[in-house]
């Protein structure tokens, strides 16, 4: 009885021992946040600061979800651009952003925790038995990290400038200056001016100078750090130049930076190019007076900054109706742009689109768009037919009418062929 009863309790254990190999949760990783504590001071209403801490596990071996909430006393002053981040299978790392933007906290100290609690995701398209299993077994992981902040009325507007230099450029193209921005205040901040100035190598009396406004440049946040560009559109000659920048806030110089040596080449030299990747309207058939989108895509794959000019010319047969044109917009090298040109055409008819982006001294190829402009009545079918013109229709009716006169034929012969062996078949 013992040894049965030993048997029993042996195969039962395996059981359950094989069933945890498929059943049992695995242990997850453990997470972590960096860093922990995110401490800002002299926070003020009406400011917004944006910021983010990292999201870290030590397994990657599976896909994982987690939820991002706030709470706590301080949490009615936090934004969530995303309610969850996404961890894929070998992702151990992913950056976790909130924005902290008061607007009538009272002073002194507020803190909240965001939490983050994350789950096995589903698998992709999947469903049924796995999803099933994974629901009733998967483990929740957490985290929290604290957000603390002091709110004060005590406005503090302090900045500096790193690493600023030129990039060579040719006749004709601004030339680039490029500096790193860090304001270390609690209120909205950049440079109220920037002086620059360009000494040509070979003639140190020839100068170029010019006063960049604080208002061409681009706001940072408080407590941040961005790379900002300024531009100097100033005419260049061709040559070889020393050139110095001057940083104010007000009449104070904040940061110099000179002896940045800049080479200008002759037009051409350097490689302008603009991939147009998009041209398309907002639908292929239009009621007369209705609103026509165009948009373009552009990205400057070239070595400078581009400012390119759409063009969109507006024809009916050979005969160009309308020439719209765009402003020109400036895309830095690496950057895409879009434009977007609307139009309306009163009269009904088959219109083309013709689009082309000119920029210095080159041309992108010409891309185009075939549309309607017709009454509400047809139907959007009719409409689009009347884009492919009435040849075709002419085609498909032939096509059905000699369609019809073979079967005619083709039915008599075999009606007489019938009658013939019926015939027979009763003598």
């Amino acid at each position: 009885m013992q040894t049965r009863n030993f048997s029993n309790c042996f195969r039962g254990g395996v059981i359950v021992a094989l069933l945890s190999l498929f059943l049992w949760p695995r242990a997850a990783g453990a997470i972590g946040v960096s860093p922990s504590v995110t401490v800002l001071t002299d926070v003020i209403n009406g400011t917004r600061w944006e910021r983010k801490i990292q999201l870290s596990r030590s397994g990657a071996s599976e896909a994982q979800v987690f939820s991002v909430t706030v709470e706590g006393e301080g949490a009615q002053y936090i934004e969530l651009p995303q309610a969850t981040v996404t961890m894929a299978v070998g992702q151990k790392t992913a950056e976790v952003a909130f924005v902290l933007a008061p607007r009538s906290a009272a002073n002194g100290q507020h803190t909240a925790i965001l939490r983050l609690l994350g789950a096995a995701a589903a698998s992709a398209g999947g469903g049924g038995q796995e999803q099933q299993v994974g629901a009733n077994v998967g483990i929740m992981t957490g985290v929290i990290a604290q957000i603390k902040f002091s709110v004060s009325d005590n406005q503090i507007k302090a900045w500096s400038i790193s690493q600023a230099y030129v990039e060579e450029t040719e006749v004709g193209v601004p030339l680039l200056l490029t500096f790193m921005f860090e304001n270390t205040g609690n209120v909205d901040a950049r440079p109220d001016k920037i002086v620059v100035r360009l000494t040509d190598v070979t003639d140190p009396a020839h100068e170029i100078n010019q006063t960049i406004s604080g208002a061409d440049l681009a706001y940072t946040g408080p407590q941040a750090r961005q790379s900002l560009k300024a531009l100097v559109t100033e005419l260049i000659p061709q040559g070889d130049y020393n050139v110095t920048a001057l940083f104010y806030d007000g009449e104070r110089v904040v940061f110099s930076k000179d002896k940045m040596y800049v080479r200008i080449h002759p037009p051409g030299t350097l490689a302008q190019r603009l991939e147009f990747s998009l041209f398309e309207s907002s639908a292929l058939a239009f009621a007369p007076n209705e609103l026509i989108k165009f948009k373009a895509q552009v990205k400057n794959s070239g070595a400078v900054a581009v400012e390119p000019i759409l063009y969109v010319e507006i024809k009916s047969g050979e005969k160009t109706l309308d020439l719209l044109r765009s402003e020109a917009k400036r895309v830095f090298k690496g950057q895409s742009t879009e434009y977007l040109i609307t139009y309306r055409l009163n009269q009904t008819g088959h219109y083309r689109a013709e689009a082309y982006l000119e920029y210095g001294v080159s041309k992108s190829e010409l891309k185009t768009i075939d549309f309607v402009v017709a009454e509400p009545g047809l139907s959007r079918t009719a409409k689009l037919l009347a884009i492919g013109g009435g040849t075709a229709v002419l085609v498909g009716l032939g096509g059905v009418v000699w369609l019809i006169l073979r079967r005619r034929r083709g039915g008599g012969r075999g009606a007489g062929r019938a009658s013939v062996r019926t015939a027979r078949k009763v003598s």
